[in-house]
């Protein structure tokens, strides 16, 4: 033990450490815009739009000509520019959106125990990407750092109050969930955002009975209104994540190809494996091998964790990228980029890699909801 007169004066200290957070929180605020007006989505040309439409530019022009859909706006050059509410509208009008062909809400929870591996990163880009495609999105940020809130233009402490997030949910009624949801300027795309006292939320989940469930009975009060539910959770052990894993459908786990996280890996299956008594409704889980750099660690830590796990692992890996570095650092998806700051092949590279993790985690859901929409025929297989 130090001496006594080593010691902090801790009264003083943290006093005075607080004072300077308040005020520093005090300039945040007067520098800071309503989240609606300071983060919107790039426009869309034409072309991008009709991809994801799924028809020519020519087609959509002779649509617009003839009255079928109605025209875009347009730039100061003149040309068409969609919102992506427009497209989702087109696609209404045209039959084109994608439907589940179930009642029930999938709920997927991107969860892995250990920081850094990208979850956050995975959880909002999926999000996204479902959106752009036309699909009614939830994200629920259960990560009391709130990074995914962040991505969303909305400041943690700032625009977030204590019963603005889910744990109003979790520590007093489910059926409180409704009144948490907010919208993003993505359309079809809410959240339910996080701030620092979800960390005291945990805490009153110990004093509870149920505390293991109460997720999995707010997500009950909404089945149905979302295509998907997707659930950012904490990297540590603990009644959130806990309730997490006990809601989903479906667990997609980033890994980082290093034997540090392939030895978290084995852990985090452990106690899966204990919560496995709890009546989990998991139906499918996934490993998404996440910043690979093609490094000669990374493609042996890769072929490890594939020989390993085998066909848990998805095909397709989340590459390490300088474009998602700088998007990182604006706060932005590559989703949301309107100028690269490197190269277009080094832009170009990172979307095909989003778009294709993306594509195989969509395709596994898919595939749940078609096994969801057909009734069991009684045999076993």
């Amino acid at each position: 033990m130090l001496k006594r007169s080593l010691r902090l004066n801790t009264e003083e200290v943290f006093s005075s450490l607080s004072i300077r957070g308040s005020n520093a929180i005090e300039a945040l605020l007067e520098h800071a815009r309503a989240p609606a007006e300071s983060k919107q989505l790039p426009s869309i040309g034409i072309s991008n739009a009709a991809e994801l439409i799924g028809y020519t530019s020519h087609y959509i022009r002779h649509l617009e000509r003839c009255g079928d859909i109605p025209e875009p706006q347009k730039n100061e050059d003149g040309r068409r520019v969609y919102t992506l509410a427009d497209i989702n509208n087109i696609r209404d009008k045209l039959g084109k959106s994608l439907k589940r062909p179930t009642k029930n809400t999938m709920v997927v929870a991107f969860a892995n125990l250990k920081g850094g591996s990208a979850k956050t990163t995975t959880s909002v880009h999926f999000a996204q990407f479902s959106a752009r495609l036309g699909l009614k999105v939830l994200l629920i940020d259960l990560d009391p750092q709130a990074s995914a809130t962040s991505m969303f233009g909305y400041l943690p402490d700032i625009h977030i109050k204590e019963t603005e997030t889910i744990g109003v949910a979790l520590t007093d009624s489910p059926s409180r969930i409704r009144e948490v949801i907010k919208a993003t300027y993505w359309d079809r795309l809410n959240l339910i955002p996080s701030q620092l006292n979800m960390v005291g939320n945990e805490m009153e989940l110990l004093q509870m009975q149920d505390n293991s469930t109460r997720l999995r009975d707010a997500l009950d009060y909404i089945n149905g209104e979302y295509d998907l539910v997707l659930l950012d959770s904490p990297p540590a052990l603990g009644l959130l994540s806990i309730n997490a894993i006990l809601s989903a459908d479906y667990v997609v786990m980033p890994v980082i190809p290093n034997m540090v996280d392939i030895s978290s890996s084995i852990q985090f299956f452990r106690i899966l494996e204990n919560l496995a008594s709890r009546d989990l409704r998991l139906a499918k889980l996934s490993i998404l091998i996440t910043r690979f750099n093609n490094g000669p660690e990374h493609v042996r830590a890769s072929t490890l964790l594939r020989s390993i796990y085998i066909d848990s692992v998805l095909t397709t890996q989340m590459i390490e990228t300088a474009e998602l570095a700088k998007a990182g650092n604006d706060a932005i998806s590559v989703y949301e980029i309107i100028e690269p700051r490197g190269s277009r092949e080094t832009y170009r590279r990172a979307i095909s890699a989003f778009d294709a993790v993306n594509r195989e985690i969509l395709s596994n859901i898919q595939s749940l909801w078609e096994q969801d929409a057909h009734p069991d025929d009684g045999c076993n297989l």
